[in-house]
């Protein structure tokens, strides 16, 4: 009920996004999960928090090639951010 309050006030709201993403991660409702937390990844793939739960909701749904792809999209966003080339070769693995 608040996450949809706050969703009416400040749809926009990282913080609140993130928390509801965590929230969804937490429940092991992964699609909605995947809906927060990837575009917030998108935006600052440093955040590992928001990276952590999205990877481990990306694992149980699809398995490693669904994080590659999520990592793939990344670097091309992001191409100066160099962690991301070392975490995409473990997942391609």
């Amino acid at each position: 009920r608040e996450f949809a309050e706050a969703a009416r006030l400040a749809p926009e709201n990282p913080y609140w996004r993130k928390q509801a993403g965590f929230a969804y991660a937490k429940a092991r409702l992964d699609e909605e999960a995947i809906g927060y937390l990837r575009p917030l990844f998108l935006a600052d793939p440093r955040d590992v928090y928001v990276r952590s739960a999205l990877f481990a909701a990306l694992k149980s749904r699809g398995g490693e090639e669904e994080i590659a792809a999520a990592l793939e999209e990344a670097l091309s966003r992001h191409p100066d951010k160099g962690f991301l080339y070392g975490l995409l070769k473990k997942y391609k693995r």
